[in-house]
C-alpha cells in the first residue's frame, strides 16, 4: 500500500504542469490513502514547513519512486519508514546522494491500510 502511494504520489510532480490538475491529483491521492486525522495533520504541516509532509520537500519526480525502500518499526506497532533518495548536485559541482526518511503510522479501517499520523 505505501509503494503504490509513494509512486503515485511522486509521479504527479512529473506529470502535469497544469496547478489545479497537479493539486487535484495530491488531494485525491491524500483522500484514499491518508485517514482524515493524517489529512488535517497534512494541513498544518505544510502551514509549518512550506513544504509537503509526505515526501519532506517542495517537489519530487517519478524515477525517485524507483529508489523506495520501506521498512517496517519493529519496535513500534503500525510504525513504518518510507525512504527514497536522489543525487543532487553540489557546492563542489559534485553530485551527492540525498537521503529522504519519512515515518508513519497505519491504522486499519474497514480492511483497508491507511496513514493515521507523519511521525
Amino acid at each position: 500500500m505505501l509503494k503504490t502511494f509513494y509512486t503515485a504520489y511522486m509521479s504527479v510532480f512529473s506529470g502535469t504542469t497544469d496547478a489545479h490538475k497537479f493539486e487535484n491529483s495530491l488531494s485525491s491521492l491524500r483522500d484514499k490513502y491518508l485517514t482524515i486525522k493524517c489529512k488535517n495533520q497534512f494541513k498544518k504541516l505544510v502551514e509549518d514547513t512550506d513544504g509537503d509532509p509526505i515526501i519532506q520537500g517542495q517537489d519530487s519526480e517519478a524515477r525517485w519512486a524507483k529508489t523506495l525502500s520501506i521498512k517496517r518499526d519493529v519496535n513500534t506497532q503500525n510504525a513504518y519508514a518510507v525512504s527514497y533518495y536522489y543525487n543532487e548536485l553540489g557546492e563542489d559541482q559534485k553530485y551527492h546522494k540525498t537521503t529522504i526518511t519519512i515515518k508513519l503510522m497505519l491504522i486499519k479501517i474497514n480492511g483497508v491500510f491507511k496513514v493515521d499520523k507523519i511521525l
